[in-house]
C-alpha cells in the first residue's frame, strides 16, 4: 500500500527522515514536497497533491498539521484510488485563538524572517528531550522556506474551515493526538470527531512531531488502524 505523506508548515517533507525508516515494509511512503520559494493557497495545494496520488493502486493519505485541511477537503473529492486518510496532530479550522487571526502580515513576515530557535523549537515543535539532530532539522527545514511563504501558510491556516468537507469523506478516518502537543490542543481533535463521530481517534505520548519523535508508536497506530478497516 502506496502511503502518500503530507509536509507540515515548512512543507519540505524533511522532517519524514526520521519517520519513514519506521514505516512497515506493506506501506510505501511517498513524500509530497510543496515549493519553498511560493506560496500555494489550499485550492491550489488540492491540486497539488491531486497531481501527486498514484493513478493505478491503492493508497493511504497521512497528513500532518498545515495539511490536514488539505487533506480533509482532497478526501471529500472522493478521488480514486484513495483508501484511507491519517490526520496526524491537526486540524479544520484555526487551531489558535481569534486574537492570533489579528496578527498583522507584516509582524508574521518579520518572525518568520528570523532563524527558528532552539528553545522554540523544543517548546512546539520537538518537544523537550528532542535529539539535536532533530531540532537542527527543523531549524534546517523552516529556514530553506522564504519568510513571506511561510506567513501566507499561517493565514491560511488561521482562516481554514474544513469542517463541511468533513461529511463528504467515505474512506475510513484516523485522528492522531499527541498528548505533550504545545501547538494543536485536544479541542481539534474533538471538533472533528464532533463533525465526523465515526472517525478513529487515537492519543499517543508526544509533542507536535509525533511522528518524527515516536515513529514506531505512529507507525504502530497506522497499521493497526489500517487493519482495523480490512486495508
Amino acid at each position: 500500500m502506496n502511503l502518500l505523506l503530507l509536509p507540515g508548515m515548512d512543507g519540505t517533507g524533511d522532517l519524514f527522515q526520521f519517520f519513514t525508516p519506521h514505516l512497515p515494509s506493506v506501506l510505501q511512503p511517498q513524500v509530497v514536497r510543496y515549493p519553498t520559494d511560493r506560496f500555494l493557497d489550499y485550492p491550489q495545494l488540492l491540486d497539488y497533491v491531486r497531481e501527486a496520488a498514484p493513478t493505478d493502486e491503492p493508497y493511504v493519505i497521512f497528513a500532518e498539521s498545515m495539511s490536514t485541511p488539505l487533506a480533509v477537503q482532497f478526501a471529500a473529492t472522493q478521488p480514486r484510488g484513495l483508501a484511507a486518510v491519517v490526520l496526524c496532530v491537526g486540524f479544520v479550522t484555526s487551531p489558535v485563538g481569534q486574537w492570533a487571526r489579528r496578527v498583522p502580515g507584516a509582524l508574521a513576515r518579520l518572525f518568520f524572517g528570523m532563524p527558528t530557535t532552539e528553545i522554540i523549537c523544543r517548546h512546539y515543535l520537538a518537544g523537550p528531550g528532542a535529539p539535536l539532530q532533530m531540532v537542527q532539522a527543523v531549524r534546517s527545514a523552516t529556514g530553506r522556506v522564504a519568510p513571506s511563504v511561510m506567513a501566507e501558510r499561517l493565514r491560511i491556516i488561521l482562516a481554514c474551515d474544513a469542517r463541511a468537507a468533513l461529511r463528504d469523506v467515505t474512506v475510513p478516518m484516523m485522528y492522531l493526538q499527541a498528548d505533550g502537543d504545545n501547538l494543536v490542543g485536544a479541542r481539534c481533535g474533538a471538533e472533528i470527531i464532533a463533525h465526523r463521530p465515526q472517525t478513529d481517534l487515537v492519543q499517543l505520548r508526544g509533542p507536535h512531531l509525533l511522528a518524527q519523535r515516536e515513529p514506531h508508536q505512529t507507525a504502530d497506530a497506522v497499521l493497526a488502524f489500517l487493519r482495523r478497516h480490512g486495508l
